[in-house]
């Protein structure tokens, strides 16, 4: 992951050491380089890891005709596809960047490159032309924007950790937040734990004037629900299922560096690792070691290492200490109370040994019902049904007897 920052102030001048600031509190995020641009009262920052072109592709970026520049965290798995359709189109590239796709694709179809764009991003880029900052997020929210308006300007990175640091910003709790977070076991978009700072929404784009006044924010994607379709067989749905994941893996194995995946022998997991052969050729997996029969997974890991022929890495951690929660505790920009943020830290640690990039199969377990719990949901939800059915016809009564 890189990270990204940046600042537009109100009648101030940007200095380069804010933004420097700002590098240096997302420095994990970015340790093989870094970049600032300031111009006048507007500046961007960017920390880099390299994991296509890493040679070329440095940041902030700009344009050949100098109008556009850009500070991107991401990865776009349909780059190459979209550089031969700019170049058709006589758009020249010096790089072998998806980066410096995103520019020219802004560059030539302007807010509406978000359409043509399949991968996980957040980027601002600084439009001389039309006087405005762009800013926009990935269609499922997987990279991180967050930002702040006050009287003093604009302000916008990959992390909270940004704003903690700045003397122009003042931070204060949100309660109501807090409150969401205690319910929910985290805080939902657009709030943050902070009253003045907000995530930007995934599939949201923004624009930014160069006073730093919010134009407008702006939805280009919701995923709408699918029409029932043609009735299949159980196995020309497995085929098709198949094909997607196949290829969806397929385009996530795009790197110039090594890579891995995460194995814990579970559905998601294993499909991925597997694909991940099939595909690349790539057979190295990491898997974490727990000294509890209960929490252990490698023996599943194990067998679906064997069964497909994959390179295991196991290393096994010692109990969870004091330190350890300190550690991931410094990670984290606010509360968050999944405790699995604890193991994933840790298999991320025991993969960085060995590869700076890895797959894993977040939301499989929900989509392929991987837990004992998701057999029950659909019971569940019958029950569910029945009694919304009771209270549609008690409440309208109940209510007349007693509004509260």
């Amino acid at each position: 992951m890189c990270g990204i920052g940046g600042m537009i102030l109100n009648n101030e001048r940007v200095e380069p050491h804010a933004l420097v600031r700002m590098c240096d509190a997302m420095a994990h995020r970015g340790p093989d380089g870094r970049g600032v641009y300031a111009k006048k009262n507007l500046g961007l920052a960017h920390t880099r890891l390299s994991i296509i072109d890493l040679e070329g592709a440095k940041q902030p970026m700009h344009s050949s005709c100098g109008q556009y520049i850009i500070t991107y965290n991401g990865e776009l798995y349909n780059y190459k596809v979209l550089r031969q359709e700019l170049e058709s189109i006589g758009e020249n590239f010096s790089l072998n960047s998806d980066t410096e796709v995103v520019l020219y694709a802004y560059k030539v179809w302007g807010e509406a490159c978000l359409n043509k764009f399949r991968g996980m991003f957040s980027f601002a880029i600084v439009d001389h032309k039309k006087q405005f900052l762009f800013c926009a997020r990935d269609h499922f929210g997987i990279k991180p924007f967050v930002y702040v308006k006050n009287s003093r300007g604009f302000f916008f990175g990959s992390e909270l950790s940004l704003f903690t640091q700045q003397p122009l910003i003042s931070l204060t709790i949100d309660f109501s937040a807090l409150d969401k977070y205690l319910w929910l076991g985290y805080i939902p978009t657009p709030l943050t734990i902070y009253n003045e700072a907000k995530k930007l929404p995934p599939g949201h784009s923004m624009t930014v004037d160069f006073s730093g006044k919010i134009i407008q924010q702006q939805e280009y994607f919701f995923p709408i629900p699918v029409e029932r379709e043609e009735w299949h067989s159980e196995d020309e749905w497995i085929e098709r299922m198949e094909e997607v994941l196949e290829e969806s893996v397929a385009v996530h194995c795009q790197a110039d560096v090594p890579f891995g995946a995460f194995l814990s022998g579970g559905i998601d997991s294993t499909l991925i690792s597997g694909y991940m052969k099939k595909v690349s050729g790539v057979k190295q997996t990491y898997t974490m070691g727990f000294n509890s029969n209960t929490m252990d997974e490698t023996p599943y890991a194990k067998i679906a290492g064997e069964t497909l022929g994959l390179d295991l890495n196991i290393e096994r951690v010692p109990n969870i200490d004091l330190d350890l929660f300190h550690r991931v505790i410094e990670r984290m920009d606010e509360p968050f109370g999944d405790s699995s943020i604890v193991p994933t830290y840790q298999v991320c640690n025991i993969a960085r040994k060995h590869a700076p990039v890895a797959l894993s199969g977040d939301g499989g377990d929900e989509f392929f019902l991987g837990y004992p719990r998701y057999y029950r949901w659909d019971k569940k939800l019958k029950t569910r049904l029945g009694v919304s059915r009771l209270k549609g016809l008690i409440l309208p009564w109940a209510h007349r007897l007693n509004p509260s």
